[in-house]
Formats: structure tokens, C-alpha cells, sequence
């Protein structure tokens, strides 16, 4: 919440007369996203022990849109916005999501704000689709799964 108020502060800042350096303003768009990352981390070990191809390199895409943007690229999708919808969905710890959405809501705010509305549609677009596709990818290894020892017991 800090950091919101903090990020609408430097939007007003031609009226207040504060100047903020880019650093500093880059610390508070970028810092609590690479907060969330760790603990985004941290939720997919147990999907990573269930190694599934298809959903770690969904993952791997996402991740990489989102940290090409950080580094400057001219990728049109918002990496805060593609990043923060994917997990969203993919996601299932209900705190993470209430994190995720609070700076999904900044992040579209401040996009808003400075009228960079195709950036934020593409992410949240891209984000919906990678997100909806992890699900599937999910949903289609457990039907693909070879029966377990257990099940392979001829019966008597």
C-alpha cells in the first residue's frame, strides 16, 4: 500500500514540486514484484516435483517477457501485467492472489495514468492465455499419466 501511495505521489510530483530520482522510483515499481516472484518461487515447488514439461516452459515464457521488460525491451506486453494475471490464475494460495491483485490494480493504475493502455491489454491478455494454458497443461498430464504399481496388481 506504501508503495502505491508512494508511486501516485511521484504522478502528482510536477504539483508538489518533489522530485524523485529514477532509481528510487524504479525500486518502488519494480522491488515488490521480485518480492512476489520469491514467493511465487515458492508455491511452484510442488508443481515442479510433478516435472511437467509444458507448464515449466509456460512459466519459463512468462518469466522471461517480464524480466526482458525490466531489462528495456520493446516487447509490447507489460511484464508486470503478464506476469501478475498468469499467476493470478495459476496460483491457488488465496494471500498470494490478494497480493497479486492489490498490484495488478497499481500496476493498471499507474499504466492508466500515464495513457499506456495497449502495454497493460496486451499483458493482461497474454497473461489470461498463458494462465488458462497452464491449467490445460495440468489437467491433460493427469489424464496421461501411466497407471501406478498399485494399479498393475492382477486381480485374483
Amino acid at each position: 500500500m506504501v508503495t502505491v501511495v508512494l508511486l501516485l505521489r511521484l504522478q502528482f510530483a510536477e504539483f508538489t514540486k518533489i522530485e524523485m530520482s529514477k532509481e528510487l522510483f524504479s525500486l518502488l515499481y519494480n522491488g515488490p514484484l521480485f518480492i512476489l516472484g520469491f514467493f511465487w518461487l515458492f508455491f511452484r515447488t510442488d508443481e515442479y516435483r510433478r516435472l511437467q514439461i509444458l507448464r515449466v516452459l509456460l512459466d519459463l515464457a512468462v518469466f522471461s517477457i517480464a524480466i526482458a521488460r525490466f531489462f528495456g525491451s520493446s516487447i509490447p506486453a507489460s511484464g508486470h501485467a503478464i506476469l501478475l494475471t498468469h499467476t493470478l490464475i495459476t496460483v491457488s494460495n488465496r494471500y498470494y492472489k490478494l497480493a497479486a491483485l492489490a498490484m495488478l490494480i497499481a500496476t493498471a493504475g499507474l499504466k492508466i495514468s500515464w495513457h499506456d493502455y495497449s502495454s497493460l491489454g496486451y499483458g493482461v491478455v497474454l497473461g489470461i492465455i498463458s494462465g488458462v494454458a497452464w491449467l490445460w497443461a495440468g489437467k491433460r498430464s493427469e489424464y496421461s499419466v501411466p497407471p501406478g504399481p498399485s494399479e498393475n496388481v492382477p486381480q485374483q
